[in-house]
């Protein structure tokens, strides 16, 4: 996962650029926690830091539902510049407080679109009737815009819920269909990207208050911007060649909405 490859790379970084005074070790694979129990592990200080999904925090502030927010965001540039406005500072200053973390570094899952089986979205019509995967309730609004039923499920029943057409429909990253093989089932790929869903490094508050100002400013000024610029061009460039791959490889087709579709739905 992007996760783990990037939370790898910000310690290698971190030890590079403080010479060596910060080091910090990882456990890959959920070795330790789980990227949903990882928070609260370093809420309670048993790790310094760790890699969780932003949408893990909504239980703490619902704002931080809004990466899957469809339509909302047209890049990760202009989700980030949300977060970085005095209403998003305020709320992530609230998370961490009631948590006793710090929000260090984004890393981003990669950008999200449609996938179908039978049936090509290519206009607002295709979408009525479709029986979509309800990752979070968050999404729940937009599919009843739409016109499409939704089944709540895990990862790990999405499979055989698109072999047994309980579903015919996912919005996932491209990067998804192929690691758990959805790319078998799924025949369509329908762009923009809907929305920009995001990781977040995560530091214990006490361990940080504890690294002297200038380990601070190391990570603030060159770590963080470096490993978040660098990621999200990864995530970038990975989904255009999932999706390049999906249509090559597994005889997959990819549409894209009209203009026209797109701001309506955005005024949903």
């Amino acid at each position: 996962h992007h996760l783990a490859v990037y939370s790898e790379k910000f310690a290698n970084l971190a030890k590079e650029e403080t010479k060596g005074r910060l080091e910090v070790t990882t456990y890959p694979s959920g070795q330790l926690y789980s990227a949903r129990d990882a928070i609260a592990a370093v809420s309670q200080g048993s790790v310094e830091m760790a890699g969780c999904i932003a949408l893990t925090l909504a239980s703490a502030a619902p704002e931080f539902g809004v990466d899957t927010l469809m339509m909302l965001f047209d890049n990760y540039d202009q989700q980030r510049k949300a977060w970085a406005t005095e209403p998003g500072k305020a709320v992530i200053a609230r998370v961490e407080q009631k948590l006793g973390v710090k929000l260090l570094c984004r890393l981003p899952n990669g950008p999200a679109c449609l996938f179908t089986t039978e049936k090509k979205v290519q206009d607002i019509e295709g979408f009525k009737g479709l029986k979509a995967r309800l990752l979070s309730a968050s999404e729940k609004p937009y599919w009843d815009a739409l016109g499409s039923g939704t089944v709540s499920m895990g990862t790990e029943q999405v499979y055989t819920a698109l072999q047994q057409g309980m579903i015919n429909a996912v919005w996932t990253v491209p990067s998804a269909i192929k690691a758990y093989s959805w790319w078998d089932i799924l025949k369509f790929g329908t762009l923009p990207y809907t929305a920009y869903p995001d990781s977040l490094l995560v530091v214990n508050a006490k361990w940080w208050e504890s690294l002297s100002q200038d380990i601070k400013d190391i990570l603030l000024k060159k770590v963080v911007p470096s490993i978040e610029k660098e990621s999200t061009d990864f995530v970038m460039d990975d989904a255009k060649a999932g999706l390049d791959e999906f249509t090559k490889q597994k005889g997959g087709e990819v549409v894209t909405l009209s203009q026209k579709d797109i701001k309506t739905i955005k005024e949903m």
